[in-house]
Parts: structure tokens; C-alpha cells; sequence
């Protein structure tokens, strides 16, 4: 069976492209044919042009960045082509791409974010001809809309055969705007196995340390991953934040700007403990069966929908705590995380077995 695969394919963050490598993956040892569409989302390339347009500020940020920003773009381009099959044929629009696959799934990651999409995006809901299924399809944050979008969202949900979000909230915020049942799955990133991130993954020179990664820096996230580092006697690997946010934090060791998706996954891979405060930075360890803590700075639905999923709400902290470090217990953890990913991999099976087609 032919299957496409419509996510946020193109975009330069590790979560984005673990995700979909792990998605595509999964389809493939399911025997199927499954590639990413190439789908260039305009609202997505904008996000990730080199030069930023909006402002003179940006623009001149963007100027000064150009050498690290192409790096970057080069990188992520680069785990693509090498390990995730995409389509030949790059689409723009949601008609191009009917009745093109024998089915498409739309997901995972915020494919219906209406903030990074700047809107509905046609494609990721669905408007196009041909058998759809959503996987773990998020909004993200954005849970936020009129009653006229609500209208709309009804009609929308209309266009797929199967439903699956990754959050229990939008699992329910969606539940009244469609007859269909709509499943809560597993994040793609955990549905491989610790095995399959071994095989991609370049091993650091670095050992013994703390990995600690974060998507934006929250000044008392350091004491506590010094605090970790202190009790687990090793020094601070960071992957995010400028260096003089940690500088006099003890145990600091090494900040790492920019790492290629093999080298991320290296880093967590051969990390004592990782703390993280993003969805991916907290998914990953689990898949491959790490210590780690998430931090509940802002946003927490979609980590702590994880974490409870799986009866490991205890990881989940808060930056300003003091804690003893205690390891995962995945003797809990990995019999609910095990039956949370076959009722994932039994929604696929039943999508793509189903005779079940709606026409737009």
C-alpha cells in the first residue's frame, strides 16, 4: 500500500524531524510504502527563510545569523535525504495532491497549530481527495478560537475516515465537533524502538554528563541541573542558550549551539540524565529508555499528558525545586508504555486495513 505521510517535514528542529523519521519508519516495517510529501507549506517555509522579511530588526538579526542559519537549514536538509524517503514530486496545494496515494496520514506534531500555520492550512486538514487518517495530530498551545472557527474545525473533521490526536485535551475539545471517534496515540517518536535511534545516532566524545536541552531559557532551570549533575558527580551538557547564562552555575562543562539530528540523538543516547522543558526533549529519553526530568515552565499539556499516560508524572518538576535524583523506574513506566504504543499501532493497522473512504 502506498502511504503518504503530511507533516512539518522541512522544519530545522529535532523534534520535527524525529518525529517524522520515526513515523515513516514505523509505516515501512508495517509493510507499507510509505514516504513523506514533500508539501512546501508556505507559512513554514516563511518560518524558516534565511532572511527574514518582517521588520528591520529581524532583518538585520537574520543578516548577522546567515552563516549559522545555513549551517542549521544544511544540517537538517542532510538527516532528510539521508534517512526518511520523501516524494519526487513537490506539492504546493491541497488538490495536487488527491487520489495520489492509496492513503495519506496527516501528522503527527502541530500540523493544526493555527499560529504556525498562520491560519487553516488545506492540506493538513485534510481538503484534498483520497482515504485520510490524522496520527497524533496537535494544536499545540493553540486552543483558542470563535465560534465561526468552530464551524469551521466541524467541517474540517468531516474530511478524514480516522481520527488520532496526540493530547487528551484536544482529543476532547475536538470529541463534540464530529460523530467519529477520535484516539489518543502515542508521539511517532516512541512507536521505535531504542535499537532503530542506536542506528542513526554518532556517539559524542563527551561521558559522564547531564544533558540538559531547552527551547528557552529559564533562569532557574540551571540550579536544578546543576543540582542533578552535583548528586550524579558529572558535569552539564547544554544544547540550547547562550553561554553567559551559565556562566559561575557549578558543573557547567560544555554548551553546544548546533548539533546535526544524529548527533542530538547521540547526546541523549549516552546522556546519565536529561532535563528538558519541550514535548521532544522529554518523548526521546523515553523511547530510548533514559533517566530524565522534565521542567513545567510554561506550556505543560503535552508533556504531562505523556507523562500520565505512562504513570510517570513524577518525573515532571518544577525549575526552582530541590530534589534527590532518583533514577526511572521503567519497571512501572514500560508495561503502560508498551500497551499505550500497540493500541497506537493497532489505530494504523485498523486505518489502513479499513475500506472506509470520505470524498471532499
Amino acid at each position: 500500500m502506498k502511504i503518504g505521510i503530511l507533516t512539518f517535514h522541512r522544519a530545522c528542529n529535532y523534534g520535527a524531524a524525529l518525529q517524522c523519521f520515526a513515523l515513516v519508519k514505523k509505516l515501512n516495517t508495517m509493510g507499507c510504502d510509505a514516504e513523506v510529501i514533500d508539501y512546501r507549506s508556505k507559512a513554514i517555509e516563511q518560518s524558516y527563510q534565511l532572511i527574514n522579511m518582517r521588520g528591520l530588526k529581524n532583518f538585520l538579526a537574520s543578516i548577522l545569523c546567515l552563516h549559522e542559519s545555513m549551517k542549521k537549514k544544511k544540517k537538517f536538509r542532510f538527516f532528510s535525504k539521508a534517512f526518511v524517503p520523501i516524494s519526487d514530486v513537490i506539492y504546493y496545494s491541497a488538490p495536487e495532491i488527491s487520489n495520489q496515494y492509496d492513503m495519506c496520514f496527516v501528522g503527527s506534531d502541530q500540523v493544526w497549530s493555527k499560529r504556525i500555520n498562520r491560519g487553516f492550512d488545506p492540506v493538513f486538514w485534510g481538503q484534498f481527495n483520497g482515504k485520510k487518517a490524522t496520527y497524533a495530530a496537535s494544536m499545540g498551545t493553540d486552543h483558542s478560537y470563535s465560534s465561526a472557527e468552530y464551524a469551521k474545525l466541524k467541517g474540517y473533521l468531516k474530511n478524514f475516515d480516522f481520527l488520532s490526536t496526540r493530547e487528551d485535551s484536544l482529543r476532547n475539545e475536538m470529541a463534540p465537533l464530529t460523530d467519529k471517534q477520535i484516539q489518543t496515540v502515542v508521539d511517532p517518536t516512541l512507536l521505535i524502538s531504542r535499537k532503530d535511534y542506536e542506528n542513526i545516532a554518532i556517539k559524542p566524545q563527551e561521558e559522564n554528563y547531564v544533558l540538559y536541552y531547552q527551547m528557552e531559557y529559564h533562569p532557574q532551570s540551571k540550579d536544578f541541573v546543576a543540582n542533578i549533575a552535583k548528586q550524579l558527580d558529572c558535569k552539564v551538557i547544554t544544547l540550547m542558550g547562550p553561554n553567559e547564562q551559565y556562566e559561575g552555575v557549578e558543573h557547567i562543562h560544555k554548551m553546544i549551539p548546533e548539533v546535526n539530528v544524529q548527533e542530538f540523538v547521540g547526546y541523549i543516547l549516552n546522556a546519565r540524565c536529561v532535563v528538558a522543558s519541550s514535548f521532544h526533549g522529554t518523548a526521546l529519553p523515553i523511547a530510548m529508555r533514559k533517566d530524565f526530568y522534565f521542567l513545567a515552565n510554561n506550556a505543560t499539556d503535552r508533556s504531562e499528558n505523556l507523562l500520565r499516560h505512562i504513570g510517570a508524572l513524577d518525573r515532571m518538576k518544577q525549575s526552582g525545586e530541590t530534589i534527590k535524583f532518583l533514577p526511572v523506574d521503567y519497571s512501572v513506566v514500560e508495561p503502560l508504555l508498551n500497551v499505550f504504543v500497540s493500541e497506537s499501532v493497532e489505530y494504523i493497522q485498523n486505518c489502513i486495513n479499513s475500506e472506509t473512504k470520505c470524498e471532499n
